[in-house]
């Protein structure tokens, strides 16, 4: 199993940050965040080298339209660092994850972001479905938090906001025990066995996901009502909250608040 380097990983992140032209502070709060979770006792003293080194890569553009390329380098180098200690290596799938998790923190997950990523997937052979599901995971968590956002918004009484609000956090956990159990099954299947549809690598969270997608269907006609009547009474402030969002076209999302990166020491 490949396994990167803590530093390394970090580099990924910045770049990632970097790659669409424009660094956020919803992305640099994240960044710190992964950073503290991932290397607690030694990322803040090496935190600023990571950011400066960086910066020098991203310098040496000859011209601007060498900028995306410039990054691309730069990902490479930094994930040519492996290391062989699970204990203290970061997983492909747990790096891509939290490349997701940094795309959409700043509710902007742009084509120069996923092109970054998907490029990421295919040098490091991770399975291309297990990647897009992840991506399926981490839209629909979007989701989830920007109706729970819109519904803690409303002025109805509690007694019927409180059995929206516990539907959508009990969807929100099962995302992401989704996304974690798409992480640890690659920690768990020896190296010699091919990333093959049915070899059990991605069967488990698929099929929690379907759960998730027929539960979501049996309860449209109950919580689903509630959350258009409120949606309905919130007028134009809900139109505005739920205006923006660009098309799949683009290759871009809207819509994500406060995804935090998956924890395995709970």
């Amino acid at each position: 199993m490949i396994l990167f380097e803590k530093k390394a990983a970090i580099k990924a992140f910045y770049y990632l940050m970097a790659v669409d032209g424009a660094i956020a502070a919803d992305e640099v709060a994240c960044f710190d965040e992964i950073g503290n979770e991932l290397d607690p006792v030694d990322f803040p003293k090496y935190r600023d080298e990571i950011i400066d080194e960086c910066e020098k890569q991203m310098k040496t553009i000859i011209d601007d339209e060498d900028y995306y390329e410039v990054i691309l380098e730069g990902v490479d180098k930094a994930l040519s660092a492996q290391i062989g200690e699970s204990e203290n290596g970061v997983s492909v799938r747990f790096l891509i994850w939290n490349l997701l998790v940094i795309a959409f923190s700043n509710k902007n997950y742009s084509s120069f972001e996923r092109k970054l990523i998907k490029h990421i997937v295919r040098v490091w052979n991770m399975d291309r479905t297990v990647f897009l599901e992840m991506e399926q995971i981490i839209k629909t968590h979007a989701d989830i938090m920007a109706e729970l956002e819109y519904t803690n918004q409303s002025n109805r009484p509690y007694s019927e906001v409180r059995p929206i609000v516990d539907e959508l956090e009990r969807r929100q956990k099962v995302v992401l025990n989704c996304a974690k159990q798409l992480i640890e099954d690659e920690l768990y299947i020896p190296v010699e066995k091919s990333a093959l549809p049915g070899n059990g690598l991605y069967v488990g969270a698929a099929h929690a996901m379907n759960k998730f997608g027929n539960a979501m269907v049996q309860t449209t006609n109950t919580i689903g009502k509630k959350t258009a009547e409120m949606t309905r009474s919130l007028g134009k402030q809900t139109k505005g909250l739920f205006g923006g969002r660009k098309s799949a076209k683009n290759e871009s999302y809207a819509g994500a608040t406060e995804i935090t990166e998956v924890n395995f020491e709970e």
